[in-house]
């Protein structure tokens, strides 16, 4: 004989048999620790996560910026035009070239793929400059901006597979007590100027975004 309903607490819990859940009965875990509205909130974070991931790699993809060495790509390195009498110059970018490429383990190739380096010409303008009690000017030191370009060429007589352009690095120097040593710090300053542009230019070649002037 089927047993009469116990009042309110009996009907409370046939229509809500989830409440049970405390007293012992077997309801998912799934159910328990985390509600469907969570569940759904975490599957669009995951969604929406791997969309802006992908986003983002194609838009580096399609600006360019893919390193060169990523494949396991070598180069050489060698000088093109030096159109400057400041000879320091064009060891000081080869050397920055070769530091940049080695440090992302891409250089020491075979004579092709080949980088060639070219410094295009030096400049150089005053800073600092006030004038003396005999109200002439005079500068307190000077800037050199060096400005050169690299060619990526695949092999020989073949047309460059990349340029980057011109681009160009500064240094300054304070003036010398005398010439000798004012020539020798616009020397030093040539020299760093320099080889900062050949670590732009070698990390131009690898693909990574570098600006044209620093």
């Amino acid at each position: 004989m089927p047993r009469s309903l116990n009042g309110w607490s009996d009907v409370d819990s046939l229509l809500f048999p989830v409440k049970l859940a405390s007293q012992g009965l077997n309801v998912p875990q799934e159910f328990v620790r985390r509600g469907l509205g969570a569940t759904r909130r975490m599957a669009v974070t995951k969604a929406l996560s791997g969309i802006w991931a992908g986003l983002l790699a194609c838009g580096l993809a399609g600006c360019g910026y893919q390193p060169a060495y990523a494949s396991g790509a070598h180069y050489s390195v060698v000088a093109g035009d030096v159109r400057t009498a400041q000879f320091e110059a064009g060891q000081a970018a080869l050397s920055g070239v070769r530091a940049e490429l080695a440090a992302a383990a891409a250089a020491g190739g075979p004579e092709y793929p080949r980088v060639v380096v070219e410094v295009l010409r030096v400049d150089e303008r005053s800073i600092g400059v006030r004038n003396t009690i005999e109200d002439v000017p005079l500068a307190r030191g000077s800037e050199v901006v060096v400005v050169g370009r690299a060619r990526l060429l695949e092999a020989p007589n073949a047309a460059a597979t990349f340029d980057t352009g011109d681009m160009s690095r500064a240094a300054q120097f304070a003036s010398g007590s005398t010439p000798s040593e004012d020539a020798a710090a616009r020397s030093r300053a040539v020299r760093d100027a320099a080889r900062s542009l050949g670590k732009a230019l070698g990390r131009s070649i690898l693909g990574l975004p570098e600006p044209a002037e620093g």
